[in-house]
């Protein structure tokens, strides 16, 4: 087979992995998701973030918890809980609008939309709690400390110009981003 033709049947192990048919292939630098699909990926969950909490905000509180206890002056008086509450029923709020994709796919909205997955080394999906509490969780809830949270966003934003492309997130939960293929796609004729 001197051109690819997608159908005919492969003949060496390097045809295979010019169609893409390892559906739980390691990653590496064949694979890996470019830096723009994983700035855009996260672009479009963060906006869906912002969204869904700033509608439970105003459903809750008519728009004042969130948004405005920041501002406000007895906001060091506050308890923990009252600080932190907004915190933790957005991740919950995020996590539950996630978790059929994190669980089913390995992505979230946001990768699947731009094509990309969540992998572990050796190419399998991510598992739900790797993805929910590890990945995400721990990094979310890192940005919330103050002063030092902005800089751990700055680096986990940084992080992605290595040459793996990993970010910090990506390190805590040892997984990687690839581009994602269709199942159909990785099925021998």
């Amino acid at each position: 087979m001197s051109e690819l033709n997608p159908y005919e049947s492969p003949q060496t192990v390097e045809e295979l992995e010019a169609l893409n048919y390892f559906e739980n292939e390691p990653p590496g630098p064949h694979n890996y998701a470019s830096r723009w699909k994983r700035l855009f990926g996260a672009l479009i969950d963060g906006i869906l973030a912002i969204i869904l909490i700033l509608t439970i905000d105003l459903i809750v509180e008519g728009g004042n918890s969130l948004v405005l206890s920041w501002m406000d002056s007895d906001f060091e008086e506050s308890s923990w809980l009252d600080r932190y509450e907004g915190m933790i029923l957005g991740y919950v709020a995020y996590a539950a609008m996630q978790f059929h994709f994190w669980r089913t796919r390995g992505q979230s909205i946001g990768k699947m939309l731009v094509g990309t997955r969540i992998v572990t080394l050796d190419g399998n999906q991510a598992r739900i709690g790797r993805i929910s509490i590890m990945r995400e969780g721990v990094m979310y809830f890192l940005t919330y400390i103050p002063i030092i949270g902005n800089f751990i966003s700055l680096i986990d934003l940084l992080m992605i110009f290595r040459g793996g492309r990993n970010t910090l997130r990506d390190d805590i939960a040892i997984t990687r981003v690839i581009r994602a293929h269709r199942v159909e796609d990785s099925q021998q004729p």
